[in-house]
């Protein structure tokens, strides 16, 4: 009986090194993941940054083809062109005028 609670002990604290190794191994791929996460997360960021300023830059170029073409239609048809007001754009894009 002896010999066999000590191969018992034997085989669990084998059980628990290989347990231990797996939970450092483990914990070693976790932290390169949440890097490579937070990297992801920063180049989403810039990318974020960019698009919003090149629709900004889009939005005022056609404001300013829109003031354009008014004022050669304007121009055709004989009439002076009358200045747009801008419309006040809320939150969620939408017109509130």
């Amino acid at each position: 009986l002896v010999g066999s609670g000590w191969i018992a002990a034997l085989f669990f604290a084998a059980i628990l090194l290989r347990a231990f190794s797996q939970a450092k191994a483990d914990s070693f791929e976790i932290g390169r993941l949440n890097e490579k996460i937070k990297g992801l997360e920063d180049n989403l960021d810039q990318r974020d940054t960019v698009l919003s300023e090149r629709i900004k830059s889009l939005e005022h170029d056609l404001q300013n083809r829109n003031a354009i073409l008014e004022y050669v239609a304007s121009h055709q048809m004989g009439q002076r062109a009358m200045p747009r007001a801008a419309p006040d754009v809320a939150p969620n894009g939408e017109d509130q005028t």
